[in-house]
């Protein structure tokens, strides 16, 4: 075998290699964005839970705020204010 010959059995060999390493990689990827396309749906769905959940619970501690605020507002204008009474003959 010749030397030209001998690059060439070389060559396409590495080149096999190469192209099969190509292929499977495309392959996966192939595979991985099919899998990202069949969950997507359950992870939208899941983020709109979490989403709900949290707006769910800031809703509920904002309205505790606010009923604590107006009953501190109530308790203040509620209370009446002691006063003294200057009598006119100590003035």
């Amino acid at each position: 075998m010749s030397n030209i010959d001998k690059w060439i059995s070389d060559f396409r060999g590495t080149n096999g290699l190469q192209t099969d390493a190509v292929r499977r990689e495309a392959e996966n990827d192939l595979a991985r964005q099919k899998r990202q396309k069949l969950d997507e749906p359950k992870d939208y769905e899941k983020r709109m839970r979490a989403q709900s959940a949290k707006s769910a619970k800031l809703r509920e501690l904002r309205l505790a705020k606010e009923a604590a605020e107006r009953a501190d507002a109530a308790a203040r204008k509620a209370a009446p204010k002691s006063r003294v009474r200057v009598s006119p003959t100590e003035a």
